[in-house]
């Protein structure tokens, strides 16, 4: 169901749908995400927060003939890199100072039609219980038919992440599914809900931050849902992997951050003996180097012991001798 001006919430409030659009080096990806957006869409409020871009992102999104034919997208500059979280934070809190209803955060390397996210603002009005929904996460396959993620979970005793129903026909699911968490590529709120469940938390960097998110929720009593009747496809990012060894660090880093935050004791050692073991296991017998990240998860052991961030910084100054 098509939602425009008179698309409204429970109680009679007119709906204002804030979403919020990250842009780091990706100008072709942003233009063509907010391109998905109807140029006279009512009751919409596009936020696209370029996060310092090291490129002339910023530059051609402002003379952007898109951008500027939808007046309800503003472009904002969020001063400095502050990673996934903090980059989505500035344009969240613009949203709710804007007086948005509802808040999705998009990744900019995704394919939508608004109709699909009102699907979900939908669910959040009907179930009052739940703090986040996302929806079916479809391959950029031409087709749009094979599910990459609808939801994921979590192994606090060993730290892998699951993505649900990968690779199964998007015909095959149906309405509405609890889980662990929803990936950032698309996950939805109501802005009432912030002040309860807090804004993203600002500690990874890149990774793990919605999960926590989704976790804090549910610790609160609160649900996290995949709404399997909307879908949108994402395209999958590839900026991560432009900086080489990023991704295997922060993956590693932030696992023992993670578990060290929202883990007991127990799984949390667990959890560092497993991936100890398993990646020493895969260097000796593959020669691969994997036996670097047993140094990343210490590095995450080290950074919630003692002062966030400071490696962090380092190693986005290209200044950390880790590679």
């Amino acid at each position: 169901m098509v939602l425009n001006q008179d698309s409204g919430c429970s109680g009679g409030t007119e709906r204002l749908l804030g979403i919020v659009i990250l842009n780091y080096n990706g100008f072709d990806d942003t233009v063509a995400c907010v391109e998905c957006f109807p140029a006279d869409a009512h009751g919409v409020r596009v936020f696209v927060v370029d996060n310092a871009s090291s490129d002339d992102s910023f530059e051609r999104l402002e003379r952007n003939r898109a951008l500027r034919l939808r007046d309800y997208c503003e472009l904002i500059q969020s001063g400095s890199n502050l990673g996934y979280a903090g980059g989505n934070n500035v344009g969240i809190k613009r949203a709710l100072n804007y007086g948005c209803t509802h808040i999705c955060v998009l990744n900019n390397d995704t394919l939508v039609e608004l109709s699909e996210l009102h699907k979900l603002a939908d669910y959040l009005d009907a179930d009052t219980s739940c703090a986040f929904v996302g929806p079916v996460l479809v391959e950029n396959n031409g087709a749009g038919q094979t599910v990459q993620s609808a939801g994921a979970s979590i192994n606090l005793w060993t730290g892998d992440v699951s993505v649900r129903s990968s690779g199964v026909a998007r015909e095959s699911l149906k309405g509405s599914f609890p889980c662990d968490y929803i990936g950032g590529a698309c996950i939805m709120f109501r802005a009432d809900d912030v002040t309860e469940l807090g804004l993203i938390p600002e500690c990874y960097f890149l990774f793990f931050e919605e999960t926590e998110w989704c976790l804090r929720a549910q610790h609160m009593g609160r649900t996290v849902v995949c709404c399997a009747d909307a879908a949108i496809v994402h395209k999958g990012s590839s900026s991560i992997g432009k900086i080489e060894g990023l991704s295997a660090y922060l993956l590693a880093r932030n696992t023992m951050r993670f578990e060290l935050r929202n883990a007991s004791k127990v799984q949390a050692a667990v959890c560092l003996a497993y991936n100890a073991a398993y990646y020493c296991a895969k260097s000796l017998l593959r020669h691969d180097g994997s036996i670097k990240r047993v140094g990343y998860m210490l590095d995450g052991v080290h950074d919630v012991i003692r002062e966030p961030y400071r490696g962090m910084v380092k190693l986005c100054r290209g200044e950390a001798g880790i590679f």
